[in-house]
């Protein structure tokens, strides 16, 4: 699986880099713990308040937590669609409930906090650390509520094969 690993990595180093997202070490950084899902998130700054590179690290995440045996048959040119194992509907179900109960919870129906949410939730589920930047990530005047649907998304976790933590989905 380590061919998938290093091309997802550079590839998502390199998106980053022209996102704005900060110098070559600092996106090689983001990249690293994006796919790695490795929880443990260096100081950003501003990288997580611009949208391009909030986009391409949600889109990173959500591929780290699909199973990659299907990503490596995928690069080894086997004919398997994204979207069709039930693992993967599961995850993005999951995914979804949760950042939908944290929009309701906020009450705010602007992008903005639509989106942090959506960020956060795919964040948890991904046990990568990673939160948006700035003010629109900011959940923590709801307290509890917020941290018990961020801490199922993380114990639920991803893919049976996949770097994220947690229970995994089919277990």
């Amino acid at each position: 699986l380590y061919p998938v690993y290093i091309v997802m990595t550079l590839l998502c180093m390199i998106l980053l880099y022209f996102s704005g997202a900060g110098g070559f070490a600092d996106c090689l950084n983001m990249a690293l713990i994006t796919i790695s899902s490795a929880g443990i998130p260096a100081i950003y700054g501003d990288a997580l308040s611009q949208g391009t590179s909030q986009v391409v690290i949600v889109l990173f995440l959500l591929f780290s937590v699909m199973n990659w045996d299907f990503h490596y048959m995928r690069l080894n040119r086997k004919k398997l669609r994204y979207g069709n194992e039930l693992e993967y509907k599961g995850l993005l179900i999951t995914i979804l409930a949760g950042a939908v109960f944290i929009i309701v919870l906020d009450g705010s129906y602007s992008f903005d906090r639509m989106w942090a949410a959506f960020f956060s939730a795919v964040s948890a589920a991904s046990t990568s650390g990673v939160r948006p930047g700035g003010e629109q990530g900011n959940f923590v005047e709801f307290g509890l509520p917020v941290a018990i649907i961020l801490m199922l998304l993380a114990a639920i976790g991803g893919a049976v094969i996949s770097p994220s933590g947690g229970l995994k989905q089919l277990r």
